[in-house]
């Protein structure tokens, strides 16, 4: 669906990076890279904790070059 609607985005609300499930790790490095956000849902999950986390899942490069705060900028026209 995100890929299919230009204004759709996945968010990652609640979630570590430890604990994204395989296919949303792979669909980040593939051609969903430019339509997931990154969140953390402070306080239950601060920042630091979630960046610490980041690389856990296997992401690619391109992937971590868009994610966390590139698609947010474009998103919000920032």
């Amino acid at each position: 669906m995100a890929t299919k609607h230009a204004n759709l985005y996945i968010d990652t609300i609640a979630c570590t990076t430890r604990r994204y499930l395989c296919e949303l790790a792979d669909y980040l490095c593939h051609r969903g890279r430019e339509r997931v956000f990154f969140s953390t849902n402070y306080p239950i999950v601060i920042a630091r904790q979630a960046l610490e986390q980041f690389s856990e899942p296997g992401l690619n490069d391109e992937a971590t070059k868009f994610f966390p705060s590139k698609i947010a900028r474009r998103a919000f026209c920032l």
